[in-house]
C-alpha cells in the first residue's frame, strides 16, 4: 500500500492506495537515504527538469491519452488527469 499524507493530498486526508507489486519493488530498490521528493522527475525534451505544476502534468497526461487514443468527455476536456472516471474506450477496444 502507498500512503499519501494529508498535507500532500488535495482532499487534505491521509490516504492508503493499492500499488502494483512492480512499483513496490522499484521503490524498495532506492536506497533509504535517497527516498525524498518525487519518485519520477519530469524532464523537458531538452533534458532539463520541469516543475511539476498542475498545468504541466495535465498537458503531459493529455498527450499520453491522445497517443493512446483515449477519448474523454468533451464537456470536461482540459482536466485530463481527473478524467479517469469519464474515459471512453478507444475504438480498437469497443465491443470487448
Amino acid at each position: 500500500m502507498l500512503r499519501i499524507p494529508a498535507e500532500a493530498e488535495k482532499g487534505n486526508r491521509d490516504r492508503l492506495l493499492p500499488m502494483a507489486p512492480e512499483l513496490a519493488t522499484l521503490l524498495q530498490s532506492v536506497p533509504e537515504n535517497l527516498r525524498r521528493g518525487r519518485v519520477f522527475k519530469l524532464l523537458a525534451s531538452n533534458g532539463q527538469p520541469l516543475r511539476a505544476t498542475r498545468t504541466v502534468v495535465g498537458k503531459i497526461v493529455s498527450a499520453i491519452g491522445e497517443s493512446a487514443g483515449v477519448v474523454v468527455d468533451e464537456r470536461t476536456k482540459g482536466d485530463a488527469a481527473s478524467d479517469a472516471g469519464r474515459i471512453e474506450r478507444p475504438n480498437a477496444l469497443r465491443g470487448r
